[in-house]
């Protein structure tokens, strides 16, 4: 293959794939497949913690984008004004687990219960500054 045609097929590619990412950022889903053992799993996770799968994937994905904010640059979460620790997440973790509502709840109480959830582990999350600035 030719220099040239190596060249144009990379910059075709480069746009397809531009545009794919902005498809996906205005439309804010992403799909994804699993194996069968893999989604059983899952699914059984999320009954455990009476949650969607779809939320409980997305709160993962979340806390490892937040991970890897957290050790690579200095984004921040959405809850918080700095990057979220590995106490946070756990902290966000054991909170989500025992606050939220069944997936079955309407989506406007659930959004309700995790703004509020948002906001409490907020709080934690000064105090626990806070507390190690006086430790300081």
């Amino acid at each position: 293959m030719s220099d040239k045609r190596t060249t144009r097929l990379k910059e075709r590619a480069k746009r397809t794939r531009s545009a794919a990412h902005e498809r996906v950022i205005k439309d804010g889903t992403i799909q994804f497949r699993l194996d069968a053992a893999n989604m059983e799993r899952l699914l059984k996770l999320a009954d455990d913690r009476r949650i969607g799968a779809g939320v409980l994937s997305r709160m993962w994905v979340l806390e490892r984008l937040n991970h890897e904010s957290a050790t690579k640059s200095t984004t921040t979460s959405i809850v918080f004004d700095a990057p979220l620790t590995s106490e946070e997440i756990q902290l966000m973790r054991a909170v989500s687990r025992s606050v939220l509502t069944p997936a079955k709840a309407n989506k406007k109480s659930f959004a309700a219960q995790l703004t509020q959830l948002q906001a409490q582990i907020g709080t934690l999350s000064r105090l626990m500054q806070d507390m190690l600035a006086k430790q300081a």
